[in-house]
């Protein structure tokens, strides 16, 4: 069963949120992350399948999709280790 729409974690995370990625790196399904590249956060919920809370996001200049899966056993600041949020 996958959570639609949220996940069991505090995050500061925010639907809507405008991010730019701290550094490059891969999403298990779309990406990868461009260091400095600026996407918007469109979606979050969690796979108990998976132990993840998925964040999807769309990239600003292109609108495509790509996705961050944040492991369960992951500690919270790896939301600040990959994104700054640059607009409300």
């Amino acid at each position: 069963m996958a959570l639609d729409g949220r996940t069991w974690r505090q995050h500061p995370l925010k639907v809507g949120a405008i991010y730019k990625a701290l550094r490059a790196f891969d999403g298990p399904t779309f990406g990868p992350f461009q260091k400095d590249g600026q996407y918007k956060l469109i979606h979050i919920g969690h796979s108990h399948y998976d132990d993840c809370t998925v964040f999807t996001f769309e990239e600003a200049v292109t609108s495509k999709k790509v996705a961050w899966w944040w492991h369960d056993s992951e500690p919270e600041s790896a939301c600040h280790t990959n994104f700054q949020q640059l607009s409300k």
